[in-house]
């Protein structure tokens, strides 16, 4: 169409071709087409659709290249051009202050720690020389002297007030702000430098009018930076284009000295002093507070949207790689990881990568759908085991392996954060050419890169720890619950074919993580960036490479769906990608000068929760203190270290309970409600029957667990209901043999779930049967040899041949090497039955059987249908085939167990009477085959090959007719049970001068100063620090003088 519409200069005659296609693509299905071209309605809809999109993308593309904006923006343009470095310099701005803010505090918490030690010193307290004496020594007069020294210390604090200016500076970086007008940061500031704070009159419930506000503002304190810029960058911007001369040209823009010859830096730049910093955020904040409630969340939403849409842009490049989980995609996540995460403030160079790339996807993606090509093979095809198919939904150029809707979502998020650094003045990194000279060494860019990670310009030290904790047991989750995914046999961690034995995969899989998290750990004491750096490497390779090597396994499987089946995998990839882009963003930020093993103790109310109930677990509470006690440099003993994380610990719980305790608080007098007693208390006792009888399973399935081997089997053919025409009886049952092992292994090599189930069960719980060719001789009545005759020519109604199968497990009395000897007295039986219809075919020959008098008579009924070769003895119910042998897809080269089993009836002239009965053999004939259908051997005898599953014993159907010495190990696990829970109660009352303190935030800044000291390497007032918190806590009267409780803290 594009051809000839080109090619034909004139107007009419386009107009006329334009139809003419138009016609061509929307005529009829079935019609007579024009040039071979294919109706729209035939193509899918939705690349009609895609077509659409693509075309009106272009005209919109093509409308705004020559619109009204871009032609009367000229001006403009030349200023975003000049000013476009505003954006980073406002944005280093903020970041030094806040840097400052914190150094200077972490040295005025040091300084004031090293003066309280200075005066302490000088009244020369009798601490000794060994430690011992520093934590036992403390007596009430030195505990007064500290307490005076330190009241000295605050009240010399005091009278040093500092100016409204320097604490104006300092609120910069945790800048206060209320939904009132009245208060602003700037007016708040004001007001705590004076004494006179406004107060508020709080109603008893919370609105929706209040509610909404509180969310914009809390909204609002996170996008404040990002609102500062914009407000500034866009006034400068608007200065800075009214002093620009009108006949500007492109040569301002290549050669800095014009720029300085200008002389606008006074007149443009807004922020030339710290102060300006304030007074603009307040002016901002004060914009923002006029808006109506609504306007004020929606601009406040669209605020903090447009300040992250960095790391919005680093979750669709994640979602969509572990959505696609192809190649062509993986060069997405190692960029984010590699360069992007590790940056400061990621160049436009960077994100121009980026959506070329993503451009050049949609390019392939294109290109490489069309019908006729190999790796478009369609599901109902039959392909092989390795065919161009998977290698294209592998590669990622089959049909659609990505998500639209996701990708839709990526391109969107990119030039959304183009416009957002255009529109900031954040995108060109231009201000080291205009302000500064070039450098004549220039170094390489991978150096360059290295050097801003590891040493940035204005480092602000952050803590990702929580996020990397979060995550890793997000991620161990995932593979307890959904390990089915990972595993190439597809296996269950609770549950897998009745066998109670865990994957050996998942515990490699479940001792790694726990490596990792122990690593990760010690890393995060250490503050090891560089490490870190490394680690940070090997995780992201190896978790890259892991999911392509099981993505790479499960496309042997025709039947699987890899965007439905791999939610495990989905999930745990995103889990483990937000670990590492926590790792990376460590790494770029740095760690904080003074940390501790306290990271996840957050002062809100989820952390809270999450911690009391999770991380203090036992026993991940105990090997975490031992870790940090292990890699921190400290002079407590190890027992000293934990008693103080312990300590610290309940200080945490305590402090939150003391302020759920203010914003829920109850009424003097006021009975406990029916439904608390019932939930709390009727909780803790269903908690304590479910441990008891999950303690009871405990110790039935494991403790008294074993594999018992079936000792007798007894295997019977039946025709309908007439009696038993084939029947075998066997004892003491053998094991299958190492060579034969092998042999099946190496049938079911190319079968993942088979050889797991192999490996599984083990040779020592396999039983290889064989039964007698020949079964004893078959004597028919007369009279019921006629009703035979009658009923196998009798059309109307079918006859079914029926095997029957059973096995009784030994009594355990008599194994001698049993451990439950003496306590289990019951047989266990299996049975397992089927049936085959006989085809008229064979009725009629059986038949012929029967009346002929030829002794050379027989007839052979191919059994395979009813004669399984490998069963299943589950622990309790009927014999089976295993599940992951029952779609058996038959290899070629390795058919040691595909055989034809026959059943065959003969007469027997030698011990038939003439006139009184007709005696038969039965007889059952195994062969084995070929891959062309053709036997190899034949005449064998019937095999069977059972997998034994484990079985409990007696105790877990009878509990409490248990023996002796499962009743023992029963009552010494309640009596333990109910010991500690006694312990718990009688020790609670003396508990009580701890327990019930009033406000811990003194204790909690005591722990804190030990912790600084710790970090500071001042280990002498570590100790003695301790040795403080030690006597408050013995003494009675010390700890209720440290921890008065305010009554003023209560809500109106």
């Amino acid at each position: 169409m594009l051809d000839e519409f080109v090619a034909t200069k004139n107007g009419y005659r386009r107009l006329v071709a334009i139809c003419r296609m138009l016609h061509v693509y929307f005529k009829k299905p079935g019609a007579t087409v024009i040039d071979i071209i294919q109706p729209y309605q035939d193509a899918d809809v939705r690349a009609y659709f895609f077509d659409v999109i693509v075309f009106a993308a272009l005209l919109l593309q093509l409308r705004m290249i020559v619109s009204w904006h871009f032609q009367h923006t000229v001006v403009d343009f030349r200023a975003d051009r000049i000013i476009c470095y505003r954006g980073q310099i406002l944005h280093d701005q903020l970041l030094f202050k806040a840097m400052t803010f914190a150094q200077q505090k972490d040295r005025f918490r040091l300084g004031e720690l090293k003066r309280r030690t200075a005066i302490a010193g000088k009244m020369d307290l009798p601490f000794g020389r060994f430690q011992v004496q520093s934590i036992r020594g403390w007596n009430k007069e030195i505990f007064d002297a500290s307490e005076e020294a330190y009241i000295a210390e605050c009240k010399t604090c005091r009278k040093r007030k500092p100016k409204v200016d320097s604490k104006m500076v300092e609120s910069i970086a945790s800048a206060v702000m209320t939904n009132d007008d009245s208060e602003s940061p700037y007016s708040l500031e004001l007001h705590a430098a004076y004494g006179k704070i406004p107060k508020r009159r709080k109603k008893p419930y919370v609105t929706i009018s209040e509610l909404i506000a509180k969310v914009a503002l809390w909204l609002g304190r996170l996008s404040l930076d990002y609102r500062y810029i914009r407000y500034v960058v866009d006034n400068e911007k608007r200065l800075l284009a009214e002093r620009l001369p009108k006949g500007m040209g492109s040569s301002v823009f290549e050669n800095s000295i014009n720029f300085r010859d200008l002389n606008l830096g006074k007149d443009v730049c807004l922020v030339n002093h710290a102060h300006d910093i304030l007074k603009y955020m307040d002016e901002v904040h004060r914009r923002w507070l006029h808006l109506p409630i609504l306007w004020r969340l929606i601009s406040a939403l669209s605020s903090v949207f447009l300040s992250h849409t960095a790391f919005l842009c680093y979750c669709a490049i994640i979602v969509l790689h572990a959505q696609a989980a192809c190649l062509l995609t993986l060069p997405l996540p190692l960029i984010v990881f590699f360069w992007a995460a590790l940056s400061p403030r990621p160049s436009h160079t960077l994100w121009m990568i980026v959506i070329f790339y993503v451009q050049v996807i949609i390019i392939v993606m294109m290109n490489f759908k069309y019908s006729f090509l190999p790796w478009t093979c369609n599901k109902g095809l039959h392909c092989a085991d390795w065919n161009m198919r998977r290698v294209g939904r592998f590669v990622g150029i089959t049909d659609e392996p990505i998500s639209v809707l996701i990708f839709c979502l990526l391109v969107s998020a990119l030039f959304t954060h183009r416009y957002s650094m255009r529109r900031n003045g954040s995108w060109w990194g231009c201000y080291t050419r205009i302000l500064r000279r070039e450098d004549k060494d220039k170094r390489c860019c991978l150096v360059s890169i290295a050097q801003d990670v590891f040493k940035p310009r204005c480092p602000l030290p952050s803590d990702y720890y929580p996020w990397m904790v979060v995550s890793h047991f997000v991620a161990l989750a995932v593979l307890i619950l959904r390990f089915s995914d990972f595993d190439t046999a597809k296996r269950n961690v609770f549950s897998f074919g009745g066998d109670l034995k865990l994957p050996d995969y998942f515990v490699v899989f479940f001792m790694i993580s726990i490596c990792e998290l122990i690593v990760d750990r010690i890393l995060h004491l250490q503050r090891a960036a560089k490490l870190k750096f490394v680690y940070l490497i090997i995780e992201t390779l190896s978790t890259h490479a892991f999911v392509i090597v099981v993505l790479v396994i499960r496309q042997n499987d025709l039947n699987d769906v890899l965007q439905y089946s791999n939610i495990g995998v989905f999930f745990w990839y995103l889990a483990r990608c937000v670990h590492m882009l926590a790792s990376a963003f460590q790494v770029r930020d740095g760690y904080p000068q003074y940390m501790s093993g306290r990271s996840m103790r957050r002062n809100n109310p989820i952390s809270w929760l999450l911690y009391t109930l999770s991380f203090f677990a036992v026993p991940l509470f105990e090997v975490c203190v031992v870790i940090d006690w292990t890699f921190t440099d400290t002079s407590l003993t190890l027992f000293n270290f934990y008693t103080l994380e312990t300590i610290d610990f309940y200080l945490y719980f305590i402090n939150g309970l003391r302020k759920y305790e203010l914003f829920y608080t109850k009424k003097r007098g006021e009975k406990t409600t029916a439904f608390v007693k019932v939930v709390l208390g009727g909780g803790i006792i269903l908690g304590f029957l479910f441990i008891l009888v999950c303690l009871l399973m405990f110790i039935s399935e494991n403790a008294f667990v074993a594999v018992y081997l079936p000792q007798e089997m007894d295997f019977t053919l039946r025709l309908a209901d007439h009696p038993i025409i084939y029947q075998a009886h066997l004892q003491e049952l053998l094991t299958i043999n190492a060579s034969n092992f092998k042999k099946l292994k190496n049938y079911f090599s190319d079968d993942l779930r088979s050889m797991a189930l192999l490996e599984g069960c083990g040779e020592r719980s396999m039983l290889d049967v064989h039964l007698p060719k020949e079964s004893a001789l078959w004597y028919v009545h007369p009279h019921w040899e006629n009703e035979l005759k009658r009923l196998l020519r009798n059309e109307r109604r079918e006859i079914k041949l029926k095997s029957r199968l059973a096995l009784k497990r030994m009594h355990v009395r008599e194994q001698l090497e049993s451990f439950l000897q003496k306590s289990d007295i019951q047989t266990i039986e299996h049975t397992g039955e089927w049936d085959m219809q006989l085809s008229w075919k064979m009725r009629q020959k059986f038949a012929e059987v029967l009346d002929s008098k030829d002794c050379n008579a027989s007839v052979a009924i191919n059994i395979t249908e009813i004669m399984p070769s490998l069963l299943m003895v589950p622990t309790e119910g009927n014999i089976r085939v295993p599940f992951p042998l029952f779609q058996r897809r038959h290899s070629y080269e390795r058919l040691h167990f595909v055989y034809e089993t026959s059943l065959v009836v003969a007469s027997d002239c030698i011990s038939s009477i003439p006139g009184q009965f007709i005696a038969h053999t039965m007889s059952i004939t195994r062969t084995e085959l070929e891959s062309s259908g053709r036997s190899r051997e034949i005449n064998l005898r019937p095999r069977f090959v059972f997998f034994v599953a484990k079985v409990p014993s007696a105790l877990t159907k009878k509990v409490l007719k248990s023996s002796v010495s499962s009743f023992v190990v029963l009552i010494v696990m309640v009596f333990l049970l109910s010991a500690k829970m006694r312990d718990v109660l009688m020790t609670k009352p003396f508990a009580l001068p701890f327990d019930e303190i009033g406000d811990p935030g003194r204790l909690i800044q005591l722990c804190d100063d030990i912790f600084c000291a710790r970090g500071a390497r001042l280990y002498d007032l570590e100790h003695d620090l301790f040795g403080k918190l030690i006597y408050i806590l013995r003494s009675s009267e010390a700890l209720i003088q440290y921890t008065v409780y305010n009554m003023t803290n209560l809500r109106r």
